[in-house]
């Protein structure tokens, strides 16, 4: 029955392949999907496919919405899992989006990096595929600092770069350095790009992370900046950009060295100025509202790092009403809800001289408090949260 079917898709391959081409941009789409649901199927198929479909999107006289087409399609099969990815990148693909970006057409060039961003997320694999992609550090690196290109251009080029760099195994690699410099010379032309763009870097490797935090100090301070007394949407940012660099996602990775872990609580204590870091926690926890669950599993998703190291956990500890924000009061949505379970989980691991704090967060911690069932909860706009 599986090689009925297989059979069946094959004979029908050509003729969607054929439909990707097509002006209208409904046809072309559902084709893309039904290619990508049979590559899915039978992985086997995705090289041969791939192929036709960059072939039919690319011919002389296409228009460039096709082209684009085609290397989106490139890169959706690039999203789907790590053998994926990599056929993607030996197909050669990719070259055409680096080549887009310095291409003249903006629209093209914007939606080369969206490509590319999405191939960089989808998978640590991915993006260490990308960077066998031999011209793609440089034409990022170029891009970005092009004072004569469009200014979202240049940012999302410092994204994808940074996302990129971090799958680096050392801090000595190129691109590293490259986009170290790149992101402290950008930093007053694009303060909330460069915070993103920071928190990428260090987002895997704790050898790329202390090299970086040891070598642009200006960045952390300002990312600390941003996080702990910005406002709307680039505070939330912020704030999951320094969960980035203090190590949310580096499992075992998270502690970087002694020199770096200090520069890390510099960089807090000077972004709270007068105030205590508690008093900073327990403001920005204070409003439960629908419209604040973003700042909220930001502020949750910080502290499930930085609470792992005594010196704040210690702030919270000695803060009454950061303490009850965290372990008493009730969190109404059921996505920050989690998100605070796993900020109290660090707190209770931290090496606190308190002991009823820490018995106070590891119950709350414990009893993973739930969203009120008394209104729907909010379904926040999480894209931000970079793999809760």
């Amino acid at each position: 029955m599986e090689e009925g079917a297989r059979a069946a898709a094959a004979a029908t391959r050509a003729a969607t392949t054929r439909r990707c081409g097509e002006k209208d941009t409904g046809t072309a789409i559902a084709a893309s999907g039904a290619l990508l649901a049979l590559c899915a199927r039978f992985p086997e198929m995705l090289e041969d496919v791939l192929g036709d479909v960059l072939e039919e999107t690319s011919r002389e006289g296409g228009t460039s919405e096709a082209k684009v087409r085609g290397l989106a399609f490139a890169a959706s099969a690039a999203a789907a899992n790590e053998d994926a990815a990599s056929v993607v990148v030996k197909s050669g693909a990719l070259d055409a989006c680096v080549r887009e970006i310095d291409g003249p057409d903006l629209l093209s060039s914007l939606a080369s990096l969206e490509i590319l961003a999405e191939v960089a997320e989808s998978s640590s694999a991915a993006a260490r595929g990308l960077k066998s992609v031999g011209s793609l550090g440089d034409a990022l690196v170029r891009a970005t600092l092009d004072e004569t290109a469009d200014p979202a251009l240049r940012t999302r080029a410092m994204i994808v770069g940074a996302r990129i760099a971090a799958t680096c195994a050392t801090s000595d690699e190129a691109l590293v350095q490259e986009m170290a410099r790149v992101l402290t010379a950008q930093e007053s032309n694009f303060r909330d790009a460069v915070v993103d763009a920071a928190g990428e870097l260090c987002l895997t490797n704790a050898i790329v992370a202390t090299n970086f935090v040891k070598t642009t100090k200006t960045v952390v301070f300002t990312a600390a900046d941003s996080a702990l007394r910005g406002r709307g949407e680039s505070q939330v940012v912020a704030l999951h950009a320094l969960a980035n660099v203090f190590g949310a996602e580096r499992g075992e990775q998270e502690i970087l060295d002694d020199e770096a872990e200090s520069i890390l609580a510099d960089a807090i204590f000077a972004a709270c100025g007068s105030k205590s870091f508690g008093d900073i926690i327990s403001t920005a926890l204070a409003n439960k509202s629908d419209h604040f669950v973003n700042l909220r599993v930001a502020v949750y998703r910080l502290l499930s790092t930085a609470g792992h190291r005594a010196r704040f956990a210690e702030e919270i500890a000695a803060h009454p009403s950061a303490r009850d924000a965290l372990a008493l009061d009730v969190e109404p949505a059921l996505v920050a809800a989690r998100a605070r379970r796993r900020a109290l989980a660090a707190l209770a691991d931290a090496d606190i001289a308190d002991a009823r704090a820490r018995d106070l967060f590891r119950v709350a911690a414990t009893a993973s408090p739930r969203a009120s069932t008394s209104r729907p909860s909010a379904v926040p706009d999480v894209l931000a949260s970079h793999r809760q």
